[in-house]
């Protein structure tokens, strides 16, 4: 089980969910914690459930898309060294989150359904 921040450093950061097993959850507490999506296999879905979700985005090579399909999906953001960014390009792009632990689905999903 690994957290998702808001915000970068040593002092201004929140933790704002989890994410273990291919799910994300809002909030940290051992009774406070909601499912409010997935991710696998580079794609993102918000809701829970065999019915109940759906597609929002993907992830590849540390790059976050918003949409689906060849050209419905925007870059939104990246991800990098335990910390998740929105925007794209050398200059656009401002760190608003972190994550602890390695699987970097887990932060791609949330920037898309937390941040």
């Amino acid at each position: 089980m690994a957290k998702i921040y808001k915000g970068t450093g040593l002092f201004n950061k929140d933790a704002i969910g989890i994410y273990d097993d291919h799910k994300i959850y809002e909030g940290t507490g051992f009774f406070s914690k909601d499912v409010i999506g997935s991710y696998g296999k580079g794609k993102i879905y918000k809701g829970s459930g065999l019915f109940g979700k759906e597609e929002v985005g993907s992830y590849k090579d540390g790059k976050i898309y918003e949409g689906k399909g060849l050209f419905g999906k925007d870059a939104v953001g990246s991800y990098e060294d335990g910390k998740i960014y929105k925007g794209t390009g050398l200059f656009n792009k401002k760190a608003i989150g972190s994550y602890d632990g390695d699987d970097s689905g887990g932060a791609a999903a949330a920037l898309l359904l937390l941040l």
